[in-house]
């Protein structure tokens, strides 16, 4: 490889490879990378040393554990490097351990239609958006019932239910103020064959029982939409995982009441998946879903119906560097800059305001695991989790609730049939 000009130049080649299907040992390119950039006549640049760790100081997550192992291990930098540029030192004792994520579990075959009565939950995002960790995020504090207001969780049966089980238990921690958690690794994508159908039960404190069902889109399927938008080829897969989208939400479309949450990283804008930015793809996927064909002409809308609310889910909110009274504010004026992601914002609010879904308003909801470093390490804290369980459970309906609904028992005959 040629040597690099410009740190800024490394740092594009860096998300490039990350974002390329077609490296199968992306860690170990990722290393090449870094040190033809920093190794010169087999000695160490200190200025390109220096420019590295500069990259590292400004995003903790430029690279994985496996690289900054490699990186150490070969003299190319140092572990007393890491805290002098802000690495906290329960994540330099974590590259010591082997913390590595276990493969997550297939779905019980193909989903073909929602199994059961209740509210649907929909997480739409690209790939390393944060999508997965947010729902694990959600799922591990509904477990534990970290609210007020609820007394269990309890799983029920379902296409994804082992899925659930594991990220029920992805970000353990101790509920109690003060208390800090242990660092975790953290998943890896969902593959784009899979999409998990997770169903679960809440029940407060007043025995009021609220059905949900999580539904965990691969991230692919973003890049299948606009692949189709655009005309171009898709592989069988990519067509048997973009069916799936097309039976759920429109062939074997149930009466539950839905909620889509799409998730965006804060400044993750410009980046590029396959030299596709992050809004072209979520652009399209929102056009395939309100254009979906539905023969003879005719076009169907996901969101037109059953809707009950659309949300811009904002992961690793902290990177904005607000205080907390002024956080909220800052980034739904982030959301809606020019620069940012306002073009997807204004696509959705205007789905909103034409068919009144969420009062007309279109709401950002904040959100961020904690610390997260190396790409693959996680201490958890669950101050924005609980505020986005808190949200989505404004949302449910209870089974009493349901079955005052005029279209209860045909709904429940078609479910049972």
């Amino acid at each position: 490889m040629a040597a690099f000009k410009s740190k800024a130049k490394l740092i594009d080649d860096i998300h490039d490879a990350e974002a390329d299907k077609t490296l199968t040992e992306k860690d170990s390119y990722i290393f090449e990378l870094i040190k033809d950039y920093v190794v010169e006549n087999r000695s160490v640049n200190h200025q390109r040393q220096t420019e590295l760790l500069s990259a590292l100081r400004d995003d903790q997550n430029l690279i994985g554990s496996t690289v900054v192992k490699r990186l150490i291990a070969e003299a190319i930098i140092s572990e007393y490097d890491l805290p002098q540029i802000g690495i906290d030192p329960v994540f330099i004792e974590a590259l010591g351990h082997d913390l590595l994520t276990k493969a997550y579990p297939k779905p019980d075959g193909p989903l073909d239609k929602i199994g059961n009565l209740s509210t649907e939950v929909y997480f739409w995002g690209i790939p390393a958006s944060g999508k997965t960790c947010a729902i694990g995020a959600l799922l591990s504090m509904a477990f534990k019932t970290d609210l007020d207001r609820l007394q269990q969780f309890k799983e029920g049966a379902c296409q994804g239910r082992q899925y659930m089980s594991r990220l029920t238990e992805m970000f353990p921690y101790d509920p109690r103020e003060g208390v800090p958690a242990n660092v975790m690794p953290l998943p890896s994508g969902t593959p784009v064959k899979y999409t998990y159908e997770m169903f679960f039960e809440l029940t407060d404190k007043k025995r009021n029982v609220y059905p949900i069902t999580f539904i965990d889109m691969a991230g692919e399927l973003v890049r299948c939409m606009y692949k189709k938008n655009k005309g171009e080829q898709l592989s069988t897969e990519e067509e048997a995982a973009l069916q799936t989208v097309t039976n759920v939400l429109k062939d074997n479309r149930t009466a539950n009441q839905k909620l889509h949450f799409f998730v965006l990283e804060y400044g993750g804008e410009h980046r590029r998946y396959e030299g596709v930015s992050q809004t072209r793809y979520l652009l399209s996927a929102i056009d395939y879903l309100s254009n979906i064909d539905a023969g003879g002409g005719q076009r169907f809308n996901v969101f037109e119906s059953k809707t009950d609310a659309i949300y811009l889910l904002v992961t690793q909110v902290d990177k904005a560097g607000q205080d907390d009274d002024c956080l909220a504010s800052h980034v739904r004026s982030y959301m809606n800059g020019p620069q940012s992601y306002n073009s997807i914002a204004n696509q959705l609010q205007n789905i909103c305001q034409t068919y009144h879904i969420n009062g007309g308003r279109l709401a950002v909801l904040l959100f961020s695991l904690g610390e997260v470093c190396f790409k693959d390490y996680c201490r958890f804290n669950p101050r924005f989790t609980r505020n986005a369980l808190q949200t989505l459970l404004s949302h449910m309906y209870s089974y009493s609730e349901l079955q005052k609904k005029p279209w209860f028992k045909k709904f429940y005959q078609w479910m049972t049939s």
